[in-house]
């Protein structure tokens, strides 16, 4: 892709301003131009920085911060990236993005600050033909959508998951072959709001935990990371199918299909702290631990194996519980109305 000059770009800027939006392959040869390695970024790393095209850049990105701060979205959001990752010289990337890198990460919605999106395999095999070829290692959207997309799991069978990961702006918007990530969304509903761990070892831990079963050993725990253990042991035993976006800003939202929102809404419901002093009560952790599982400190030498089958034992003991009494009532209710009915 040929790199574009500054006259082109400034033309690209007006019709921004004028038309309120660019062209996708115009929006593709922005950020292409953005990306490490590109021969701008190469030769400005070796002091060879063409101004012109970097004063270019700048009313390019101020004037996308405008529109985006104005409610406009449109092509020109796929031209942003979050970081400077891969950059030589990350205070010319700075220095050229930040308006609209700050006025994305203050003004954008869902859609334009997801950053990873993964799919469970369960969820994955209930999309129509169309929809899985966007987690197929497609070349296209690789390439151009500055998409690097990952399969972990075995192919012959529906354990494992899919992961979408990108630096770009707008990826749930992103068309390939006219096709979105975003129609997947209107499909199901938004189950749990989480923060997973910063570290890309810990998320990928906790989806290999949702997708395929298993608790890993972990040295050194906190109680955010054993809740994210915990509920992606309730997801792998319950086989609920699911799909997570992460946004820019570390915040996670879990979807699934409407069936299995009650049962997550019940689990959701159990306060953290009573399953702390279960296991204290059992003699699984000690005060101490509890303490420091309920204040967020980190922990070394969890037991974290035989809290989370603990937690899980409980956690179904009252889910059955509350269950079995809602449809109790269910039942009173429905034999109060047949009474009003014949007398």
């Amino acid at each position: 892709m040929k790199n574009l000059d500054a006259d082109t770009i400034l033309q690209l800027t007006k019709k921004l301003e004028i038309q309120n939006d660019i062209s996708l392959e115009e929006a593709d040869q922005l950020f292409s131009l953005m990306s490490p390695h590109n021969d701008f970024v190469d030769e400005a790393a070796n002091y060879k920085i063409d101004y012109e095209l970097v004063d270019a850049l700048k009313g390019w990105y101020c004037a996308a911060a405008d529109k985006i701060k104005n409610g406009h979205r449109g092509n020109f959001v796929f031209t942003i990236r979050f970081n400077n990752h891969g950059f030589v010289d990350w205070n010319l990337w700075y220095t050229i993005q930040s308006p609209a890198i700050d006025a994305i990460m203050r003004y954008g919605g869902a859609e334009d600050l997801c950053k990873v999106f993964v799919v469970d395999k369960k969820m994955y095999v209930s999309f129509s033909s169309y929809l899985q070829g966007l987690f197929r290692l497609n070349q296209r959207f690789e390439e151009r959508g500055g998409v690097s997309i990952k399969h972990i799991g075995r192919d012959n069978d529906t354990g494992g998951f899919y992961k979408l990961k990108t630096n770009r702006a707008g990826l749930l918007l992103y068309p390939v072959e006219t096709h979105t990530i975003s129609e997947i969304m209107k499909q199901l509903c938004p189950a749990v709001v989480m923060w997973l761990s910063n570290s890309l070892i810990m998320y990928d831990r906790f989806f290999e935990m949702a997708s395929m079963g298993g608790i890993p050993e972990t040295r050194i725990v906190s109680g955010g990371g054993v809740k994210q253990h915990i509920l992606a042991a309730f997801i792998s035993r319950k086989n609920i199918p699911y799909i997570v976006a992460i946004d820019a800003k570390n915040k996670s939202v879990l979807f699934t299909e409407e069936q299995y929102i009650p049962i997550i809404k019940k689990a959701k419901e159990i306060p953290f702290e009573d399953l702390v002093n279960d296991a204290v009560d059992k003699s699984i952790i000690n005060t101490r631990m509890a303490k420091n599982l309920l204040d967020n400190n980190h922990i070394k030498d969890f037991p974290i194996k035989k809290f989370v089958e603990n937690s899980m034992k409980i956690m179904y003991d009252i889910i059955k519980l509350k269950t079995e009494w809602e449809s109790t009532r269910k039942s009173v209710e429905n034999e109060k109305i047949w009474l009003e009915e014949i007398r």
